[in-house]
Order: C-alpha cells, then structure tokens, then sequence
C-alpha cells in the first residue's frame, strides 16, 4: 500500500492518458483508506472525469484539511457536475472551514444563475439550494436546523 502510495503521489503531477488510467484503476479499487483514495479522485475531478466527481461528492466527511479540499470543491462547479449539488449544500455549506464554504456559494451560484445575491444566513441560503435542488429532482434532504 505504502508503495502504491507513493507511485500515486508522483503519478499526480503527470497529465497523460497513462495516468489517467492508472488514476481510474486505483480508484476504482477502492484499496485503502480515503486519505489516500482522495488523490486519484482529485486528479481525475480536474480533468473532471465523473469517476472521481462522484466519490468526491458522495463522502460526508472530507479527508483533507481546509487548504487542500479548498482547492477541491470548485471542481464541482468548473466540470457543471450537478450530481454533486446536494453534497454541496449538505456538507461543503456547512463545513467549519471558511474557504470551503465560499467555495461551495460560488459553486452553487454557477450552477443556478438566478439566484439570490444575497442571503441573511448560511441555513437560509441551504434551504434555497434545497428547494432548487428537489425541484431538479436531486436526492437531498432538507432539513438544516
């Protein structure tokens, strides 16, 4: 695994098909934990391959610190992936980390071009995206308090 690893950490600084599918491969097998599996998935969401789009956006708790997965969520907006909309609102709204959340709003933001300018709260800018969202038919809950 540590080898792995490691091939992976120098893998991700090449673009080329090669890698990109070496990326799928590791990711795909999901061995080891999401610490490591986070590398392939945000190599491949900057090329915004739906693959790693999705398991970006389908783990409730990020496995970076703020600095890095700061980096990560504009990839949802960038690559349009709306299958990411929920954990949007869900989780990257509401994340302690500050740029994470400014992320998230400017995600959200290109994703529904009309929306408000501004909000009176972060609860009152979920429930707004919440109902967008359901309307969209996107899985979502919508209960924030």
């Amino acid at each position: 695994m540590e080898i792995r690893d490691g091939i992976v950490h120098v893998a991700y600084h090449f673009k080329n098909p090669e890698v990109t599918a070496f990326m799928r491969r590791v990711l795909a097998e999901s061995k080891g934990e999401d610490e490591e599996l986070y590398w392939p998935a945000n190599y491949l969401a900057k090329r915004c391959d739906p693959a790693g789009l999705e398991w970006l956006s389908s783990k409730p708790q990020r496995s970076q610190g703020c600095m890095q997965f700061a980096t990560t969520i504009p990839l949802f907006g960038k690559c349009a992936y709306r299958p990411a909309i929920p954990y949007l609102i869900s989780y990257s709204l509401h994340d302690a980390c500050l740029n994470i959340v400014d992320a998230a709003e400017i995600d959200l933001r290109a994703m529904y071009p009309h929306s408000p300018k501004e909000f009176n709260s972060i609860v009152e800018m979920q429930e707004y995206y919440c109902r967008r969202a359901r309307k969209e038919g996107l899985p979502i809950q919508c209960n924030f308090y």
